[in-house]
Order: C-alpha cells, then structure tokens, then sequence
C-alpha cells in the first residue's frame, strides 16, 4: 500500500481530490486540522488527509505528471508545490452556507468500477431540504456530520451488493466523523455564533445547542442573522416551543395527595413545606382556611434530624405532621385525615439505584394513591445524574412533575433547561432559599431561557 498525504482549505475538498485521485484504491489512515505556520506554507489549507493506495492494477496509468502535481480549488498533495495563483478559501457568507453536502446524482463509471456505485462526492450547495437534515454546531461541523451520515446509508445500501466498496465506504466514514470531532474552522454567523456560546457557558447540552443554531438558520437568513435583537428573540422562541408544560398543584372538590422524592439533600422536606404554607396563607387570605385541610406525612426514617425539621415546619405554618413507615401506617393515617383537601407526603432521599429502598417506598406511594409525585431537583445537579432520577422515578407513579430546588445558588443554569427538554416532564415549581412561607415561585422555564440567552438578568434572588 502506498501512503498518500492531501491538505486542502476545507474537507470537502480534501476528500473530492482524494476521490478523483484514487477512487474506489482509497484506504483512509488519518486525518488531521493543519497550524497556522503549517497552513501557510500550502497556501492557506486547513486540514490533511492520510490516504493508503491499495497496489493492484489499474484501468489507466499516466505518464507525464500522472495523478500526482494535480490541483483542485486550492487544495494540492503535499508532494507538489502549491502554484502561486491559488487562494484562499471562500468569504464570510460562504462560511456558513457551504456546510451543506450531497451525493452526485450520476456519474460515468471507469471500467473496473462499473459494478460497484461511485463513492460519494462533496460539493457545496445551500437548500431547505438539506437544512432539515443539518444540525450544525460549532464544535462539530454540519458538513462533516451529515457527510458521515450520507456515506453511512450509502454503506448499508452497498452492503448487499459489493462487500469490498461497502468496507471502504466505512472507513471514509469513520475518517469523517474523526475529522466532526476535530474540527473547529467552520463559522456561524457571528451573532448565532455568540448565542451559542452562551448556552454552552450555561451548560446546555450540546444535543440542544445543534437544534437552536439549526431552527436559527432555517428561520433567519440575511441581515436578521447580524441583528442581535432578532437571533435572541427567535432563540428564546424556538427553546420554548422545546419545553414541556407547567403544572403546579391543584386542588379541587377531591382530595389531593401528593408525594416528593428526590435524593438525599435535594430540598424535599423543605420543598414540601413551602407549597404547603403557601396554600395555607392563599386560603386564610380568602376566609376559607380550616383545621386539618392540609396535612404533611413524613416517611424519611433514615435521616438524622428529619423528623424534628418536619415537626418545626410544621409547626411554624400550622398545620398537622404525621410520620408514616410502612404500608399499615400510610392507610391508617389517609383514613384518620379523610377530610384533608391537601395531603403531602416527603419521602427520605434515595440515589438512582437503591433499588431495596425504592421498592419500598414505592408500596407506601401506591397504597397511598398518589394523584402525582414531585421529582425535587437540586438545581446545581448535574445533567445526567438528573436523567438518572428522573427515569428511577418513573417507577413511583406516571404523572410526574420536576420542582428545582435551590435556584438561587444557580450559576450556570443549563442542565435546567437540558434536562426538562430531553426528559418532556412537565415543571412546577423554582424554590429559593430555606425561608418558610415563602421562597417558591413558578416553574416557568421561560425565565431560564431569556436568562440564558442574555435576554434578561439572572431571574433568582434568595426568597424570590
């Protein structure tokens, strides 16, 4: 195998030339983003390709400069001397535009691969139908991800018909995707691009960065993607058109019972103590207020202090506590207090996988009939570990909300957002602060994403 070496301004480019000099021979080893000073000495190139040349015949040969010496757009292999004639890559609008690739729709076979379909060709071209399959990010280049993606469905078509062109159509793929993860050197435009990383500085997830600058690019075009006002707005819209629904606590002619989990130290006790003082202070407001409508059961035997922070809660807004460990507790209490509107049940903090624990606090759950269970969140949570809950939680009851807990210690609020996005639970409730009554306010994901989005200032005080 002969070892070739191409460097071009862009990728598209790099593997064109690779093609129309080895065709269906080529062997990809190695990609690579070039320095600047290596940059400059091929005439402004950005990227190398390492090929290998399988050495078997071939249908025609060259003589005088053969395959080698040859020049396509700006690109050369590095065998050769870059002529001086040739420049560097596209301007500004072009940046951005050209990320869109495609196969060609035919093209004449040589004779030894009349049998086998061609391998596929980049070429720059800008449409609404390429958009809806382009997700771009500036981490990992648009063009790249929907090249590799284009070569992996040509690879599973060839499968069938040629094993040898099928094995190389996945290398060019793989060399691919390397060069997505690698590659920094296409531009947004610069006001998407500062939104971008925005949500990225806030910890968005990056799944949810592609689908904004996508729904961007798609939606906006011309001046609109230079006017700050415009970009921001449009983003704001676009992340609330992801979000799920809100739904606080509601209650009405039946009874509402009500569970709070969440791992240990994520605020439930608390949590739970502030929507029940703010009941209590919404119906003494309206003259309705009567002994024993709001109740709170603690089932927490596992933390030290829990059952003396509940009773001082409780306490201090006026209501009844009453403690509940097993199944026979959970009923006789529901029937002592059969006349309470609002029942309030704060479970002990439990990881994602403490399956014994979780088993039993789900028959107190069930024997209770739980209208709804609130997953209390600590806002400085990590993303994943959020999913993790979330899903474990799925096993206490279908109808879930999502409380973030402890949004006033929030700095970086992305794994918010990401998390009620990627999960579609609705929200309920933003606690902030220790301080009873008070310190609970509306879910409203809105507010975090104009925060992120610099729309508005960080929306969270200590008892907001």
């Amino acid at each position: 195998m002969k070892i070739r070496k191409y460097v071009a301004p862009s990728v598209p480019q790099a593997l064109q030339q690779l093609r129309d000099d080895l065709g269906d021979r080529a062997v990809i080893l190695n990609t690579r983003n070039l320095t600047s000073e290596e940059g400059s000495r091929h005439g402004g190139a950005r990227v190398e390709v390492t090929a290998g040349e399988e050495t078997r015949p071939v249908a025609t040969a060259t003589a005088a400069g053969g395959l080698l010496g040859r020049t396509y757009g700006g690109s050369t292999p590095t065998d050769t001397k870059v002529p001086e004639e040739v420049s560097s890559p596209s301007p500004k609008l072009r940046s951005y535009q050209d990320w869109i690739v495609s196969l060609p729709s035919a093209e004449a076979p040589g004779p030894e691969a009349a049998a086998q379909p061609p391998l596929p060709t980049l070429r720059p071209r800008f449409t609404e139908a390429d958009l809806d399959r382009v997700a771009p990010a500036p981490s990992s280049p648009p063009a790249i991800k929907m090249e590799a993606t284009r070569i992996d469905a040509a690879a599973r078509a060839a499968e069938t018909d040629t094993q040898p062109m099928a094995r190389q159509l996945r290398q060019l793929e793989q060399a691919v995707r390397r060069m997505a993860r690698q590659s920094g050197s296409f531009e947004l435009p610069p006001e998407v691009a500062r939104l971008a990383e925005s949500m990225r500085t806030a910890r968005v997830e990056n799944s949810l960065i592609d689908r904004v600058v996508q729904q961007l690019l798609r939606e906006l075009g011309g001046q609109d993607l230079d006017e700050r006002e415009v970009v921001t707005e449009k983003a704001v819209a676009v992340i609330e058109s992801m979000l799920p629904p809100r739904c606080d606590i509601r209650i009405g002619k039946q009874r509402k019972i009500v569970a709070f989990v969440g791992a240990s130290g994520s605020g439930k006790t608390t949590a739970a103590a502030k929507v029940a003082a703010g009941f209590v202070r919404r119906r003494q407001r309206k003259g309705e207020s009567t002994e024993g409508e709001i109740l709170i059961i603690s089932t927490d035997s596992r933390r030290v202090g829990a059952l003396a922070q509940s009773r001082a809660f409780a306490e201090l807004i006026g209501i009844p506590l009453e403690m509940a460990h097993s199944v026979e507790d959970i009923t006789e209490v529901l029937e002592r207090y059969r006349n309470a509107r609002l029942i309030l049940i704060d479970t002990p903090g439990l990881g994602p996988h403490e399956m014994q624990e979780r088993e039993h606090q789900r028959s107190i759950i069930e024997a209770a009939e739980v209208d709804e269970v609130q997953v209390v969140v600590d806002g400085l949570t990590g993303y994943e570990h959020m999913l993790d809950f979330v899903e474990a939680s799925q096993t206490f009851a279908s109808e879930l909300r999502l409380l973030f807990a402890k949004m006033d210690e929030v700095v970086r609020p992305g794994a918010v957002l990401s998390s009620a996005v990627e999960t579609g639970v609705p929200s309920s409730y933003f606690t902030t602060g220790p301080a009873i009554p008070g310190g609970i306010s509306p879910g409203d994901l809105s507010r975090i994403a104009e925060w992120i989005a610099g729309r508005r200032e960080r929306p969270f005080g200590t008892g907001d």
